[in-house]
Protein backbone atom coordinates (compact mmCIF):
# COMPACT_ATOMS: atom_id res chain seq x y z
CA UNK A 1 0.00 0.00 0.00
CA UNK A 2 3.32 2.41 0.62
CA UNK A 3 4.68 1.12 -2.62
CA UNK A 4 1.48 2.85 -3.90
CA UNK A 5 0.88 5.49 -2.68
CA UNK A 6 5.12 6.13 -3.37
CA UNK A 7 4.62 5.84 -6.61
CA UNK A 8 1.79 7.50 -6.85
CA UNK A 9 3.46 10.63 -5.67
CA UNK A 10 6.27 10.28 -7.39
CA UNK A 11 4.34 10.42 -11.09
CA UNK A 12 2.41 12.99 -10.12
CA UNK A 13 5.85 15.10 -9.61
CA UNK A 14 7.63 13.40 -12.85
CA UNK A 15 4.70 14.17 -14.54
CA UNK A 16 4.29 17.67 -13.59
CA UNK A 17 7.78 19.04 -14.66
CA UNK A 18 8.85 19.80 -18.41
CA UNK A 19 10.79 17.41 -20.70
CA UNK A 20 14.17 19.54 -20.18
CA UNK A 21 13.94 18.89 -15.84
CA UNK A 22 13.30 14.86 -16.79
CA UNK A 23 16.49 14.58 -19.31
CA UNK A 24 18.56 16.42 -17.12
CA UNK A 25 17.44 14.34 -14.24
CA UNK A 26 18.60 11.20 -16.62
CA UNK A 27 21.69 12.67 -17.15
CA UNK A 28 22.50 13.56 -13.32
CA UNK A 29 21.40 10.35 -12.38
CA UNK A 30 23.14 8.20 -15.28
CA UNK A 31 26.56 10.13 -13.81
CA UNK A 32 25.89 9.62 -10.38
CA UNK A 33 24.97 5.86 -11.53
CA UNK A 34 28.40 5.42 -13.38
CA UNK A 35 30.46 8.47 -11.37
CA UNK A 36 30.27 6.92 -7.82
CA UNK A 37 31.76 3.34 -8.66
CA UNK A 38 34.56 4.77 -10.60
CA UNK A 39 35.54 6.87 -8.00
CA UNK A 40 35.59 3.83 -5.50
CA UNK A 41 37.32 2.24 -7.46
CA UNK A 42 40.10 4.22 -8.21
CA UNK A 43 40.34 5.17 -4.27
CA UNK A 44 41.21 1.76 -4.21
CA UNK A 45 43.48 1.47 -6.68
CA UNK A 46 45.35 4.59 -5.53
CA UNK A 47 45.31 3.68 -1.74
CA UNK A 48 47.13 -0.06 -2.70
CA UNK A 49 49.79 2.02 -5.00
CA UNK A 50 50.14 4.24 -2.07
CA UNK A 51 50.67 1.90 0.77
CA UNK A 52 52.91 0.01 -1.73
CA UNK A 53 54.98 3.07 -2.38
CA UNK A 54 55.14 3.53 1.78
CA UNK A 55 55.84 -0.03 2.42
CA UNK A 56 59.16 0.18 -0.18
CA UNK A 57 59.83 3.79 0.95
CA UNK A 58 60.61 2.23 4.50
CA UNK A 59 62.41 -0.83 3.39
CA UNK A 60 64.80 2.05 1.26
CA UNK A 61 65.24 4.11 4.24
CA UNK A 62 66.06 1.08 6.88
CA UNK A 63 68.28 -0.33 3.75
CA UNK A 64 70.15 3.38 4.18
CA UNK A 65 70.44 3.63 7.95
CA UNK A 66 71.76 -0.17 8.12
CA UNK A 67 74.09 0.54 5.50
CA UNK A 68 75.20 4.25 6.95
CA UNK A 69 75.43 2.37 10.67
CA UNK A 70 77.12 -0.80 9.46
CA UNK A 71 80.70 0.37 10.36
CA UNK A 72 79.66 1.92 13.43
CA UNK A 73 78.54 -0.93 15.05
CA UNK A 74 81.08 -3.58 13.67
CA UNK A 75 83.58 -0.95 15.21
CA UNK A 76 81.73 -0.38 18.40
CA UNK A 77 81.22 3.36 17.90
CA UNK A 78 78.23 3.97 19.52
CA UNK A 79 78.76 7.29 20.50
CA UNK A 80 78.69 7.69 16.39
CA UNK A 81 75.85 5.37 16.21
CA UNK A 82 73.37 7.59 18.48
CA UNK A 83 74.71 10.82 16.54
CA UNK A 84 73.46 9.28 13.34
CA UNK A 85 69.88 8.22 14.75
CA UNK A 86 69.55 11.78 16.12
CA UNK A 87 70.93 13.50 13.13
CA UNK A 88 68.43 11.36 10.80
CA UNK A 89 65.82 11.33 12.71
CA UNK A 90 66.13 15.42 13.50
CA UNK A 91 66.40 15.71 9.36
CA UNK A 92 62.97 13.62 9.22
CA UNK A 93 61.62 16.18 11.49
CA UNK A 94 60.76 14.11 14.34
CA UNK A 95 61.70 16.09 17.36
CA UNK A 96 58.83 14.87 19.54
CA UNK A 97 60.83 11.30 20.18
CA UNK A 98 62.41 11.60 23.03
CA UNK A 99 66.70 11.12 23.37
CA UNK A 100 66.32 8.53 25.90
CA UNK A 101 69.36 9.90 28.13
CA UNK A 102 67.80 10.26 31.59
CA UNK A 103 65.88 7.81 31.74
CA UNK A 104 61.61 7.75 31.59
CA UNK A 105 61.22 10.13 34.10
CA UNK A 106 62.91 13.00 32.86
CA UNK A 107 61.88 13.10 28.90
CA UNK A 108 64.17 15.08 26.53
CA UNK A 109 62.75 15.38 22.93
CA UNK A 110 65.55 15.60 20.27
CA UNK A 111 67.50 18.58 19.20
CA UNK A 112 69.96 19.82 17.72
CA UNK A 113 72.17 20.35 20.70
CA UNK A 114 72.13 16.32 21.42
CA UNK A 115 74.57 16.55 17.48
CA UNK A 116 77.70 18.16 19.28
CA UNK A 117 79.97 16.22 20.88
CA UNK A 118 80.10 16.95 24.19
CA UNK A 119 76.45 16.66 24.73
CA UNK A 120 75.92 13.29 22.75
CA UNK A 121 78.98 12.00 24.77
CA UNK A 122 77.53 13.03 27.82
CA UNK A 123 74.11 11.71 27.10
CA UNK A 124 75.33 8.48 25.83
CA UNK A 125 77.05 8.03 28.92
CA UNK A 126 74.28 8.81 30.94
CA UNK A 127 72.04 6.23 29.22
CA UNK A 128 74.47 3.95 29.92
CA UNK A 129 75.18 2.63 26.55
CA UNK A 130 78.83 2.91 27.69
CA UNK A 131 78.54 0.41 30.06
CA UNK A 132 81.63 0.16 32.43
CA UNK A 133 83.71 1.26 29.96
CA UNK A 134 85.61 4.84 30.01
CA UNK A 135 84.34 7.47 27.93
CA UNK A 136 87.47 7.74 25.71
CA UNK A 137 86.63 4.38 24.37
CA UNK A 138 83.29 5.33 23.76
CA UNK A 139 83.97 7.91 21.98
CA UNK A 140 86.45 6.52 19.58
Amino acid sequence: MRAGRWAEGFWGVAGAASIRVKVMGIVIGLILMLGVPVTLVVRQGLSAALERELEERGVAIALSLASRSQELVLTDRLLALYTLAVVVNLARGRREIDCGCFGPAARQPLSAALVSLPAARACSITAGSCGSRKMSSCAS
